[in-house]
């Protein structure tokens, strides 16, 4: 039996770019089947027109009930970009935060991105900007390779209203269905990804995503070709069913349509290694004589 073997590689797929209302424009990237800002949300309103108050003082910022923003430092000369404005819960919240099309991530939707570039372990380093003009030393594991772009943008407290880790840390909102907020974090001495619970008043960055379009042909089936097991894990058996023609090959591609293995297949059952590749829905497609003769989502099971 013959093995199909690559090494794996995250390369950003850069989509174009998206417009808040008050005009701040934002690159996007493919992370998997989802699309993402690439910087942190500047925005001063909701999508529909409503103003988001702008708090500076500490007091009135941990004792806001209401939707609350603010500037690291309270200057907005050197942080609306690339640190961009800090967001309390109350905003954080609304459905309306996020320009038209786009949304806040669930904690299912940030952690499908987490699971997609290897797990929590060494995600972290994968979002963050590289080097140290941003981030403090020694900003453990970052190559930036999703295209993400975290910058540490530090949060601002719920118990007194006061800025801290800027330099260290980059938080971000995530949703909880039915159960409210939580947030999402990277560290400056960490290549692993974090998380924890949400205080209303804290104030943290936000990025927004929703699905990625893609100009993916529609799956094609052969009833004498079968791949198992469903899911995959380590490894993805492919039966032709028949002994196969010259140059029958199979090629695997994320849903972005990043090849990830491409290999020919000399025996009727052909066993594939797939265990460089991240858990997630790949698309598996058997070609013979430059025609294919089937495409067919597979799912790569953690």
């Amino acid at each position: 039996m013959m093995a199909g073997f690559i090494a794996m590689v995250f390369l950003p797929v850069l989509q174009g770019q998206v417009t808040d209302i008050d005009g701040n424009e934002y690159p996007t990237v493919v992370i998997g089947t989802q699309e993402w800002m690439a910087e942190n949300l500047r925005t001063s309103r909701l999508n529909d027109g409503t103003p988001i108050p702008h708090i500076t003082d500490n007091q009135a910022w941990y004792g806001a009930d209401a939707m609350a923003m603010c500037w690291y430092n309270n200057d907005s000369a050197g942080h609306h970009w690339p640190y961009g404005r800090l967001y309390n819960g109350y905003v954080a919240e609304l459905p309306t935060i996020c320009p038209a099309g786009w949304s806040l991530p669930t904690t299912q939707d940030w952690d499908l991105m987490i699971t997609y570039l290897g797990g929590s372990e060494v995600a972290g380093g994968k979002l963050k900007d590289t080097g140290f003009v941003y981030w403090e030393p020694p900003n453990t594991g970052a190559t930036n390779s999703s295209g993400f772009t975290g910058i540490p943008s530090g949060f601002r407290s719920h118990m007194d209203g006061t800025f801290n880790y800027k330099g260290q840390r980059a938080g971000w909102f995530v949703r909880q269905p039915g159960s409210g907020l939580a947030f999402r974090f990277v560290s400056w001495s960490m290549e692993s990804s974090g998380s924890g619970p949400v205080h209303i008043p804290m104030g943290l960055s936000i990025r927004c995503f929703r699905q990625a379009t893609s100009a993916e042909e529609p799956e094609t089936y052969s009833p004498e070709i079968n791949l198992y097991p469903v899911p995959a894990k380590e490894h993805l058996t492919v039966d032709l069913g028949v002994m196969p023609q010259p140059e029958t090959r199979i090629r695997i591609t994320d849903m972005a349509g990043r090849s990830l293995l491409f290999t020919t297949l000399a025996n009727q059952t052909t066993t594939l290694n797939i265990g460089h590749l991240p858990s997630g829905i790949y698309m598996a497609e058997v070609i013979q004589e430059n025609e294919s003769i089937l495409r067919k989502k597979i799912v790569i099971s953690p």
